[in-house]
């Protein structure tokens, strides 16, 4: 067994209070390495088990004999936790990366609280100096600085197990006024990194301590989507996790933001998703209608068309309404939570700047070193403080437009450069989320995480994805057992309600497992879960728990009417479906499904005077047509049926018209006619078998004279592609 599956299954043993057997798996691994990290505190544990198993087979009583056991445990997985991050340090590109670039940095408390706060002194005194050598001065204080933040981001990321002494200073550091908010923010995100990754109880304390105490709402809020990121599973340490968090269950304004942040999770796990609809629906018009012509060798003006403007005065204002109106759709979707530009700027984090990993990370302002090329560029830092104070993106997009920018410049027309310069273009503007500005940075960082994860790590996969679909997720944080006592049904009811409408039906499931409730919307959305998942007995249960309650509950008559259909209990189906158009009599789907439950009631003659009715009010609707063809021909009215299967096949039809035509000619004994449209409906539809489809529908076609034998011959003469004049047997 090789280190990392001996870390593995130790921390699986620890995870089943199985403290010897990790014991046992660690003794290989330590055996003749009085250097590795940890040995001394092993052998120590060891030591105090061995004693504590003695003392138990004497047959002492122990009072204190729990405690100690879990502390023991608790003591092994710091050892086994760091043991991890070595390992971790000498196989894993990122950890290896990350070690080089910390360079052993001296992380003594009073050296690093010394260092970040003469940044803030020295910059504040940059006004002192004379304006000759300010802005030389002021680049060597951001650079000096940026190498160390970078060089700290790296240091905690790889970081051990911290102590107690480690957790406070830090909580104080990250609250104090005297360091500065970027600086916070970028540590913050560090021991974000490390803590997801290996559990660390005092880097999470750190965390929900800022985001309880600190006045920065940039900090609080990475502190928030960090802490609940940094929340384990492991058995050992649930009660004092569960101490860190229980008094956030009480406070209304933080399950808002908890709530608010589960769904935002999910917006960004859907980006992929969004894009894709951008892509395709709304940047092909832009582009179309932008007058600029976009190619490998730049950005031009297309040129005007004399012509053009003759012949079709309106069209330049009927262009500019068309982009108008798609880029109305993006703010719509970025206003509902989208992260509509991810799929235009994920190509762009190959800049340098993004070697670094701690740059990821950093909040965007205008000195920070990386920019300064960038600035000299642009000519100015005009641009680079619209992106500051007005830009609609996350803070490693703003990066990746400034890069971008200086790069294409001097290929820009004047006119188009003084308008990005003016801040008139998309995404610039007047921030309309500023009044909840809680939610508009948590938004921005999860986008960066986001960023991060699926870009920086996708081919590496060092670091834990928080954004996988996965049930277990940590990004899914209210199925994290630590929520399990805490649990608010307000709450799960607004997050089950969104996770439904956003179609994410596997996260629903895992949400519905974790809570019950008597309440109409939850029975609702178990019983459609339960559809989902072919638990039909659940699902009656809940719709027939609604309905005593609320007899004409439209969502639970439809489903249970569905539920009817499916297991053919058409007469039940038939007094739903009587409730449902009471309730909505403008809706053409329950009347059809009405029509159609009692048809197979064999009540085909009401049937047909309800779809002749629906026929006169909706002559044009297909959908109706179809069904009332259908109808006729079960009702052994071939002839009828044909007429309006003429009728759709010449305007419009899909694959079932042809194969339902066919039945009608050959009811009708018109068998070369049905055989023509039988091999239509195979070229449409190759992948299917023309006796399933008989199988399927053979009670109507025994009800109207066509026999199983019927059916054999008309699959020869539908298989058999020669000339119908030609021999059968040549």
């Amino acid at each position: 067994m090789n280190a990392e599956q001996t870390i593995n299954e130790t921390l699986e043993k620890l995870d089943m209070s199985r403290l010897g057997e990790a014991i046992s798996l660690l003794k290989n691994l330590y055996y003749g390495k009085a250097s590795l990290i940890g040995h001394e505190e092993f052998l120590a544990v060891a030591h105090d088990y061995d004693l504590m198993c003695d003392y138990h087979l004497r047959g002492f009583v122990d009072p204190q004999r729990e405690t100690l056991y879990k502390s023991l445990l608790q003591r092994l997985y710091r050892v086994v936790a760091d043991l991890d991050i070595s390992w971790r340090c000498k196989n894993k590109t990122t950890y290896v990366n990350a070690f080089r670039s910390a360079d052993r940095l001296n992380m003594a408390h009073g050296f690093l609280r010394s260092v970040l706060e003469n940044f803030v002194s020295e910059v504040a005194l940059l006004s002192l100096e004379p304006e000759t050598v300010r802005q030389t001065k002021m680049e060597e204080i951001y650079a000096r600085h940026q190498t160390f933040v970078d060089r700290l981001f790296n240091s905690i990321l790889v970081s051990c197990q911290w102590t107690n002494s480690d957790a406070d200073f830090y909580a104080e550091l990250l609250t104090s006024p005297t360091i500065d908010a970027n600086d916070q923010q970028v540590i913050v995100s560090a021991i974000t990194l490390s803590a997801m990754n290996v559990y660390d109880l005092n880097k999470l304390r750190v965390l929900v301590d800022v985001y309880t105490k600190a006045s920065e709402e940039g900090v609080r809020q990475r502190s928030l989507v960090g802490w609940v990121l940094a929340l384990g599973d492991h058995t050992m340490f649930g009660d004092e996790q569960s101490a860190l968090i229980e008094g956030f269950f009480h406070q209304e304004e933080v399950l808002h933001e908890l709530v608010s942040l589960q769904m935002q999770f999910f917006h960004c796990m859907d980006a992929e998703r969004d894009n894709d609809k951008i892509q395709r629906d709304i940047m092909p018009n832009l582009v179309q209608n932008s007058g600029l012509d976009i190619s490998r060798f730049g950005i031009s003006e297309k040129e005007d068309d004399p012509m053009e403007s003759i012949m079709h005065p309106d069209a330049d204002e009927q262009k500019m309404e068309i982009m108008e109106e798609n880029i109305q759709k993006m703010m719509k979707m970025q206003e509902q939570g989208s992260d509509i530009y991810f799929g235009g700027f994920r190509q762009m984090k190959r800049f340098p700047f993004f070697n670094d990993l701690s740059n990821w990370f950093a909040p965007f302002f205008v000195q920070h070193p990386g920019l300064m090329e960038v600035t000299r560029k642009l000519g100015d830092t005009q641009f680079l403080e619209l992106l500051l104070e007005k830009g609609h993106f996350c803070e490693s997009d703003k990066y990746s437009l400034a890069f971008a920018m200086s790069s294409v410049i001097s290929k820009l027309p004047a006119n188009m450069l003084e308008v990005l310069k003016s801040g008139d273009t998309i995404g610039f503007g007047d921030n309309k989320e500023v009044s909840d500005k809680p939610t508009y940075l948590r938004r921005m960082y999860l986008q960066d995480l986001y960023r991060f994860f699926r870009i920086n790590q996708q081919q590496r996969n060092d670091l834990s994805d928080p954004f996988t679909e996965s049930m277990n997720s940590k990004s899914f944080f209210f199925v994290n057992e630590a929520f399990n006592p805490f649990l608010i049904e307000k709450q799960m009811l607004s997050i089950a309600l969104f996770l439904n409408k956003y179609k994410h039906y596997d996260h629903l499931h895992s949400l519905l497992a974790c809570f019950d409730s008597e309440s109409v919307n939850f029975k609702i959305l178990k019983a459609y879960d339960a559809v989902r998942n072919d638990d039909l007995t659940t699902a009656y249960e809940c719709f027939d728990c609604v309905l005593d309650k609320e007899p004409y509950n439209e969502w639970a008559l439809k489903g249970m009417a569905n539920l009817n259909m499916q297991t053919k209990a058409f007469s039940e189906a038939i007094e739903h479906y009587e409730k449902l158009m009471e309730l909505q009599p403008e809706k053409k789907f329950y009347a059809i499904n009405y029509s159609l439950c009692l048809m197979f009631s064999d009540r085909n003659k009401e049937a047909l005077n309800k779809l002749y009715e629906l026929n006169l009010n909706h002559p044009d609707d297909k959908s109706i047509l179809r069904v009332l063809a259908w109808v006729l021909l079960c009702d052994k009215n071939a002839v009828k049926a044909q007429a309006i299967y003429g009728q759709l096949l010449a305007d419009g039809p899909v694959s079932e018209d042809y194969l339902n035509a066919a039945y009608a000619q050959w009811i009708s004994r018109n068998i070369a006619e049905a055989r023509d449209y039988f091999r239509k409906w195979q070229e449409l539809e190759p992948q299917k078998d023309i006796m399933i489809e008989f199988f399927n529908d053979n009670s109507m076609l025994i009800a109207n004279g066509i026999t199983p034998t019927d059916q054999q011959l008309m699959l020869g003469l539908v298989n058999d592609r020669r000339n119908s004049g030609e021999e059968l047997l040549s």
